[in-house]
């Protein structure tokens, strides 16, 4: 060792707490080890240096910039740092967001300042903080995680919603944190916590399997993915729109569907949309008997001049449901 290197490692020992680390190579910036940040003269040699020592400062913050000042600095090696009483290495277990799955790494820091850091595996005593660290990540992105467009999981989770809403939901968990966190403890792995692993799944598929066999046989009974009609078309029921699941039917094939249908063992009304020949909206109603009583005759009249081909009865209540045009009935 020199003298000028043996001099900036004695001036390291007496000012330990004045190490800076620069924040990036194309600025003239740094940060001290207790987080402030300060700056050095853009022509200084140091500025190449990725560790000074600040030898003298002033902390009072510059016009138009967050920093304070750095008068006299010394370079220091990182060896210095690594080696000096206070480093201190952890263990940090992580979400990553590019590769979308789980990490850890073994870092170093000096104070505020991380001076190193390594990739490491995941190991099965890291099991309970790595699935606390996921369940996050999957409750903040549900939407990424499981691979979902939209619709198709706030269905789910509509249906689940309704069916609690009701007489028969109190035995069935709620989605929520603490559902996801006993679920994904039952069914993962040290080596599973990626979103690629959840994305084989479903958000259903992972909530039935967490039933009992009469749970799951008695959810698709009381909220049904789909309806079946008086055609004996099995219409999918839109429960996106909170606590109204919503039947989009064509009118024709509600013939002969004298009360209104519902779900739940009567307990929830299916809000009828019900829509043209040409599946555009004609009425909307809770109440199929008395839309077939009287608003129906106010509007039969413009479908028969619009659809002339399709079937308009005077007793629809008590006609036959049809899809199709009158010449083919």
């Amino acid at each position: 060792m020199n003298k000028e290197e043996a001099l900036r490692k004695v001036l390291f020992q007496a000012f330990p707490d004045r190490v800076c680390k620069k924040r990036n190579k194309t600025t003239n910036s740094y940060t001290l080890c207790n987080g402030q940040g300060l700056s050095i003269d853009s022509n200084s040699l140091l500025n190449e240096s990725e560790y000074i020592l600040s030898l003298k400062q002033d902390s009072k913050l510059r016009k138009d910039t967050s920093d304070g000042k750095i008068f006299l600095a010394c370079k220091i090696e990182l060896d210095w740092l690594l080696q000096s009483p206070m480093a201190k290495k952890s263990r940090e277990i992580f979400f990553d967001t590019r590769t979308n799955k789980v990490c850890v790494k073994e870092r170093i820091r000096y104070g505020s300042l991380l001076i190193k850091e390594q990739e490491s595996q995941l190991k099965s005593e890291d099991f309970n903080n790595a699935i606390d660290c996921f369940c996050k990540s999957v409750i903040e992105n549900p939407q990424k995680a499981f691979a979902l467009d939209e619709k198709t999981n706030n269905n789910f989770i509509g249906r689940l919603k309704i069916l609690k809403s009701t007489s028969f939901g109190k035995n069935y968990p709620d989605i929520d944190e603490k559902w996801l966190k006993e679920t994904l403890i039952s069914i993962s792995s040290i080596d599973t916590l990626s979103f690629e692993w959840l994305q084989k799944e479903t958000i259903a598929s992972i909530y039935r399997n967490q039933l009992s066999w009469q749970q799951r046989e008695n959810f698709e009974k009381l909220v049904p993915d789909r309806f079946k009609v008086p055609t004996g078309s099995n219409i999918k029921i839109d429960y996106t729109q909170g606590d109204k699941p919503i039947l989009p039917v064509k009118i024709q094939e509600m013939f002969g569907q004298a009360k209104s249908p519902s779900i739940c063992n009567g307990e929830v009304a299916l809000v009828i949309h019900l829509l043209s020949p040409a599946g555009r909206p004609v009425q909307i109603t809770t109440d199929l008997a008395y839309f077939w009583q009287n608003s129906y005759k106010f509007i039969v009249g413009e479908l028969k001049g619009r659809y002339p081909k399709h079937f308009w009865p005077d007793d629809p209540a008590n006609s036959c449901p049809t899809r199709k045009t009158k010449s083919k009935m």
